[in-house]
């Protein structure tokens, strides 16, 4: 089993939630030199499989995406029959093939989206989510092969109303709510907070689900708004024991960064120099990921 499982979710999109949790993997995988693999249960813009490999336009799912042919498929093989030779979280619950793939950087795998099979998977009946969502997931956690080769699991998640988002939570070992000084998400941040305190009350309490911490993310610091949102955090005694001491400065370099990696020389935020204003942020947030997963 891995050492940890982080998951990365929130009430809201558009926290910088897969980018937070990108970045943590690559720095995991390529400045740690440590095997990583990402699970990607986001199918409305799967993210971070779109960063990590390259992506399939999904012809069955409306601005859906979907991985491209495994690499290691052969049609030949009789283990392969009925499967498309594509792999990805949804086979987890649908019973096909589970293949990471590669990706461009070292030590980093990904197990992608496929916007039209998570959909199937959060079709299902409300009756059968324990069983064929929440049980599966925690099975195939416990007992698959794949997992014995990597010391770091992330998960990247969509927003938690989706069933996925919840079965996530309920196998991770490490949570981190991403967040922007903003009124709507700073609500959602309290929502988090106590979501991850019924998943304890919930568990053994030899297998906590432990908070990494709150990330305030493209923060701009003097705008009066996020100034007196960050504030009403630091002073607030139910979130201030859980903020990271660190932000994440809003900055062209991560849409460029984004851009690099999913049309470009794959270039990440930790081959910018090391004086870069940003790339140092970022080391310094991963660094505290870093710790607290070790913990």
């Amino acid at each position: 089993m891995p050492q940890a499982i982080l998951v990365a979710a929130s009430t809201e999109g558009g926290v910088r939630k897969s980018t937070t949790l990108d970045d943590t993997a690559v720095f995991l995988a390529q400045e740690m030199g440590e095997p990583t693999l990402i699970l990607d249960t986001d199918s409305s813009n799967c993210g971070i499989s779109q960063k990590n490999l390259r992506m399939e336009t999904d012809p069955t799912a409306s601005d859906g995406w979907m991985p491209p042919i495994h690499p290691s498929y052969d049609p030949s093989n009789p283990a392969y029959l009925n499967w498309d030779g594509r792999s990805s979280t949804a086979s987890i619950f649908l019973d096909t093939p589970i293949l990471p793939y590669p990706t461009r950087i070292k030590n980093l795998d990904i197990l992608p989206a496929h916007s039209s099979q998570l959909g199937k998977v959060e079709d299902i009946s409300p009756s059968l989510v324990e069983s064929h969502i929440y049980n599966k997931f925690e099975e195939w956690m416990k007992n698959s092969e794949i997992l014995k080769k990597y010391r770091w699991i992330l998960i990247d998640t969509p927003p938690v109303r989706f069933k996925t988002t919840k079965a996530a939570i309920n196998v991770a070992t490490h949570l981190i709510i991403p967040t922007i000084y903003e009124p709507i998400p700073i609500e959602g941040v309290f929502g988090m907070l106590q979501l991850w305190q019924q998943q304890n009350l919930k568990r053994n309490k030899d297998y906590p689900l432990k908070l990494v911490g709150i990330l305030g993310s493209m923060y701009r610091k003097g705008v009066t708004i996020q100034e007196e949102l960050k504030d009403f955090l630091r002073n607030n005694a139910g979130a201030s024991p859980y903020l990271i001491p660190h932000d994440i400065a809003l900055s062209a370099v991560f849409s460029e960064c984004d851009y690099s990696r999913m049309y470009g020389d794959g270039k990440t935020i930790f081959d910018y120099p090391k004086s870069n204003k940003s790339r140092k942020q970022v080391i310094e947030v991963c660094e505290y990921i870093y710790e607290r997963l070790r913990k």
